[in-house]
């Protein structure tokens, strides 16, 4: 909930800060130097729509980018990404997500932590957009450890604050 959960956004409509999926272009590679990596993935895609499984009927298209730093310690990564779009279910918001995650794993253990940063515009009561942000934050962290190759018991702590309907400070 804390990373791919819906908000409000306007009377009546919640979705997600970002588009789970897309379709569209994407550029991704990976880059080597010495023991350390980069991975990256720039993409293009066809926005929210009012028909999200329809034809593309819409200009407001989804730009997004993903960084991950691998560095020389073994199974472990982190990364960074953003993203923007004009949501079409949304009476056209703009909206814009920053995160950064973390993975490790050694042995059978497995840790992981994201953090999500959103800026969602608000609308009028009439659902026109206001040019003014509800600003939230999405966490979780999450450890577990892998038993006889095939099961993992975890544990797992998520916090999610919205603030809605207050200037930006």
């Amino acid at each position: 909930e804390s990373i791919y959960g819906k908000y409000r956004l306007g009377p009546g409509v919640s979705d997600r800060g970002f588009a789970k999926f897309a379709v569209g272009v994407q550029l991704l590679g990976t880059v080597f130097q010495d023991r350390w990596g980069v991975e990256y993935h720039l993409y293009l895609g066809n926005g929210r729509s009012a028909d999200p499984g329809g034809r593309d009927d819409n200009a407001n298209k989804a730009v997004g980018a993903r960084l991950v730093l691998l560095p020389p310690v073994q199974q472990l990564s982190f990364g960074v990404s953003i993203y923007a779009d004009r949501n079409g279910r949304s009476f056209n918001t703009r909206q814009r997500a920053f995160g950064f995650d973390t993975q490790w794993d050694h042995g059978g253990l497995h840790v992981e932590s994201e953090v999500l940063l959103l800026a969602l515009e608000q609308t009028d009561d009439t659902g026109t957009p206001e040019g003014l942000f509800d600003h939230g934050t999405g966490t979780y962290l999450l450890a577990g450890y892998t038993l006889f190759d095939r099961l993992m018991p975890f544990g797992r702590v998520e916090y999610i604050d919205i603030k809605y309907g207050e200037e930006p400070s």
